[in-house]
């Protein structure tokens, strides 16, 4: 190095130090720790592609869940604001659904974790980041697979966020890589859905499901999907056109796939024999986007706004189209299906 160099240094090393004070760039330095650190706790959380502007085989969520969920969060809005979710208040989830286009989640019976999510829209990544340092509720901790996120106890919360994407969950937020494979024929499905579900093991939540609607039904699915629809593409998202649900379940073969729908079709015709549902029109579903009994079975009117169209058999699969449902009858069906 020159002295012309070593005396640059020099005169930069000691600049502005004057009375024995700190000069400015000192004073400053805790700051730059803190901005650095906190910079790096956000974007340590790893990208994934946004399933609703990209197609993706994957999902950023583990294996080995009882259900998958993929939500237009914007579209499905009117559906979401009447679900309740036991980690958040109301006032928390209108924040964190202001701020979010896309979501999705996974919800699992056994293991480590109870859910799984990961989101997709604008987060105050820097500001959270500064709230979590300073608590001493949440502790930062590092996922196996090297990405970090805080975690409280207390709320038996994880959480990390970047500036685009946010994942949540009870157990560590982070999938191992690749995440969890889509089935090819979903992306076909889900397409123009708020809200779409797969389901690779459904058996145990549609027995949970029939048994609810009172039906003597067993359905031996291999898997299934679920998507809400908006029911008229002219209609205003949860507006008068209302919404429907598309089921597709997988059956073991063809033979068992017409048996069920037989075995469905006789109990159309009871549920839907004058007087069977109180409340419904004679000879059909509860009618209208209001629609349910006003003193008849819960379970049956439940059963009628699922099957008020025959299902049509495709080879080794059924098809099932709702009736033309309310908000409010949606909630219903999915918490007694119990995806959430």
């Amino acid at each position: 190095m020159t002295r012309a160099g070593k005396t640059g240094w020099w005169q930069l090393k000691n600049c502005n130090i004057t009375g024995g004070k700190p000069s400015a760039v000192f004073r400053l330095l805790p700051a730059v720790f803190v901005f650095c650190s906190l910079f790096l706790s956000c974007v340590t959380a790893p990208k994934s592609p946004d399933p609703l502007v990209r197609e993706t085989e994957y999902l950023p969520l583990e294996p080995g869940a009882a259900a998958y969920i993929i939500v237009d969060v914007e579209r499905a809005r009117p559906l979401l604001d009447g679900l309740h979710f036991r980690e958040i208040n109301r006032d928390q989830s209108k924040r964190v659904l202001d701020m979010t286009g896309t979501a999705v989640a996974a919800v699992y019976e056994e293991g480590p974790r109870r859910f799984q999510a990961a989101a997709w829209g604008k987060y105050p990544a820097f500001r959270a980041g500064l709230s979590f340092m300073f608590s001493g509720e949440w502790k930062k901790t590092k996922s196996p697979g090297g990405s970090s996120y805080w975690r409280s106890e207390r709320a038996g919360l994880s959480l990390a966020l970047n500036p685009s994407q946010a994942y949540v969950s009870d157990g560590d937020p982070f999938a191992a890589p690749p995440g969890t494979a889509l089935p090819a024929a979903f992306a076909g499905y889900r397409r123009g859905a708020v809200l779409a579900c797969w389901l690779p093991s459904p058996a145990v939540p549609l027995d949970r499901f029939l048994a609810a609607t009172g039906l003597p039904l067993k359905i031996p699915a291999e898997e299934m999907f679920l998507g809400i629809f908006p029911a008229s593409a002219a209609a205003p998202v949860g507006g008068e056109g209302g919404y429907e649900i598309l089921i597709r379940i997988e059956t073991p073969s063809a033979s068992q796939a017409r048996a069920i729908a037989v075995l469905i079709g006789m109990a159309r015709a009871y549920l839907f024999a004058p007087g069977a549902v109180p409340g419904g029109p004679e000879g059909g579903p509860p009618g209208g986007a209001e629609g349910g009994s006003s003193g008849g079975p819960e379970g049956a009117d439940i059963a009628a706004l699922l099957f008020a169209a025959a299902p049509v058999q495709d080879g080794a699969f059924l098809n099932i189209r709702t009736a033309v449902l309310s908000e409010t009858e949606v909630t219903l069906l999915l918490s007694v299906f119990s995806l959430y």
